[in-house]
């Protein structure tokens, strides 16, 4: 075990204990801490666990891939009715996942732009670039810079007029 403020443990769980994450024997045997140590991901797993059968996770890729559709409860992979199983449950949960896929793509989007808009130091280009974030398309030598926020989340044309007043040289966006 390390020693000092500048020790941190990444993807450790115990327990007992208070170094590391503590987790419970519930969720050891629910597939939960399999979960976790595959980055709570199921896919390119280092860990896995037939749930029912195994009481912790193993590094042995003939037991049960684990997975979760709703981020609570757990079920595995491990023959061919389990996989029909799954099959079924991402079926019935096709809009459920639809949303959090297209909400976490949007986000990471939204994110990317706000990291190259921190970079931005020349006013025209940190402001065309804002008003890109707004969902406003803004026409300049480059073209039109994609939307990202939907219309409900756009600013009122009255804002926008005023932050035109304030910065005359951001006239490269339009009102759409």
């Amino acid at each position: 075990m390390g020693r000092g403020e500048n020790v941190s443990y990444v993807n450790c769980y115990s327990l007992r204990g208070s170094q590391v994450n503590s987790i419970s024997e519930e969720a050891v045997a629910s597939g939960d801490l399999c979960y976790k140590l595959n980055g709570n991901s199921f896919a390119n797993p280092a860990f896995y666990q037939t749930l029912d059968e195994d009481n912790y996770p193993v590094l042995d890729p003939t037991h049960g891939l684990v997975y979760t559709l709703d981020g609570e409860n757990y079920s595995d992979i491990h023959d061919e009715a389990s996989f029909k199983n799954f099959t079924k449950e991402v079926a019935e949960n096709a809009e459920e996942m639809t949303t959090k896929v297209v909400t976490k793509s949007l986000l990471d989007e939204f994110q990317e732009a706000m990291t190259a808009l921190k970079a931005i130091t020349e006013r025209e280009a940190y402001l065309e670039q804002y008003f890109a974030l707004q969902g406003k398309a803004c026409r300049s030598r480059h073209g039109p810079i994609p939307t990202i926020l939907p219309r409900w989340r756009r600013p009122s044309n009255s804002w926008m007029q005023i932050l035109h007043l304030m910065a005359p040289a951001a006239s490269c966006w339009s009102l759409t």
